[in-house]
């Protein structure tokens, strides 16, 4: 390994001898229980009496399964404050973040330009929080070696508001009447008359 002897090597050898007198040899390096140390490059040596032969060398990468280091949180904001989603793992190689609102890539924040993703501050940020955006939001650390999900709530409240002017009414006496009253509000508010 990296032109230095192996630790601690297990070999299994295989020799045959073929029909024409000549011995083949098959040997196998078994490395348990690998560790991030055991990367590099290893090289097979064949020696006899008649010299020393060397094999092409083969590079072996230890990839490290990633795990987070900041995890998201839930959250809970009024509209129009700042939404903000912390997310950051390592492994190697370092892995890569990736968002999803819902299970998927439909940001209304994103499609509104009220959205921006932070990837050397490993931030999340949602500016103008609105309704639109209450979701699950979930970060995904991949590498190589596998990929690693956390998810965080969002939950924007909102004051109790109308959204519809009621209408005046003029009706003769006897007949019915319908009157409309249009609100919106997070959580949904009670109404009452």
């Amino acid at each position: 390994k990296n032109n230095g002897n192996v630790s601690n090597p297990k070999l299994q050898e295989n020799v045959t001898i073929t029909e024409h007198g000549k011995h083949h040899a098959t040997s196998v390096l078994v490395i348990p229980d690998v560790t991030h140390s055991d990367s590099g490059k290893y090289q097979c040596v064949v020696s006899n009496k008649f010299g020393t032969t060397y094999s092409s060398k083969a590079k072996l990468d230890i990839v490290i399964f990633p795990h987070f280091i900041r995890k998201p949180n839930n959250i809970t904001v009024k509209t129009g404050e700042t939404v903000k989603l912390t997310c950051a793992a390592a492994g190697d190689p370092q892995p890569e973040i990736s968002w999803k609102k819902d299970g998927g890539n439909d940001f209304p924040a994103a499609r509104e330009r009220r959205m921006n993703v932070m990837p050397s501050d490993d931030l999340f940020f949602i500016v103008n929080a609105k309704t639109t955006d209450i979701g699950v939001y979930s970060c995904a650390a991949k590498n190589s070696a596998g990929t690693i999900i956390a998810n965080a709530t969002l939950s924007v409240l909102q004051e109790p508001s109308f959204t519809r002017v009621m209408e005046n009414k003029e009706v003769t006496s006897g007949e019915s009447v319908v009157l409309q009253c249009m609100i919106a509000g997070s959580p949904k508010p009670v109404l009452k008359w």
